[in-house]
Parts: structure tokens; sequence; C-alpha cells
């Protein structure tokens, strides 16, 4: 996930595929409250800074990492 030789697209397949669905398998038996969904919302975005080699010393902003790699990141991923 940190080699740069990696496309962006075949890390975002990877995080959608592996990473996203571990990353839900334990919320799936809680009371879902808003400071759980903001502390995934921070999960996926770190996920996400790291993958394209981004910090946040850079300062871009999560609209543009978002966009950066591929189109199919949820905003609130704990929704459906």
């Amino acid at each position: 996930m940190c080699d740069k030789k990696v496309p962006l697209k075949l890390k975002g397949k990877f995080y959608r595929t592996i990473v996203r669905p571990t990353l839900m398998y334990g919320t799936e038996c809680w009371a879902v409250k808003s400071q759980h969904e903001n502390q995934v919302s921070v999960a996926e975005m770190r996920m996400l800074r790291w993958m394209s080699g981004k910090t946040r010393h850079d300062r871009i902003r999560n609209d543009i990492i978002r966009e950066s790699g591929d189109s199919t990141y949820s905003r609130k991923v704990g929704r459906k």
C-alpha cells in the first residue's frame, strides 16, 4: 500500500475490497453514534492520505484527496 510504484487505482481497489470491509466488520454490532462515524471517517482519511503519499503538512484538502484516487470513496463510511 505504501509502495510508490503501485498505481493509486490499484491501491483504491485493495482498500475497497480488503481494508474497508475489515474496518466495518467490527461496527456491525455497535449502536452507531456520531462519534463512531467520525472515528471511522478519520481512519478512512488517514488511509487515503497514506496511500496517496500525502500528509497533513502538505495542506491538501480531504475532498481533493478523495477525488484524486477513485471517485467511489464514500463520505459517510458507515452509511449505505
